[in-house]
């Protein structure tokens, strides 16, 4: 009996769902965009988990305007 093939990537018509992780907001676009644009396109559900709110530049001009010698 032979193995079952495992997924070959976004074009795959066996996935239905995927789970996408990343650690900023805007690394969905830069890291892995094309391969959710593919496989929004044929109906694939795709849920997203940002493990950080991105916010840490704003945090960052916050702190420097408090600490700046004027």
């Amino acid at each position: 009996m032979p193995a079952k093939k495992l997924f070959s990537g976004p074009e795959d018509r066996r996935i239905k769902r995927a789970l996408c992780i990343v650690a900023h907001p805007d690394d969905i676009e830069y890291y892995c965009g094309g391969t959710v644009l593919k496989m929004t396109a044929r109906g694939v559900r795709i849920d997203f988990v940002l493990t950080t709110s991105g916010d840490w530049l704003r945090q960052l001009a916050v702190f420097l305007r408090k600490t700046r010698p004027r």
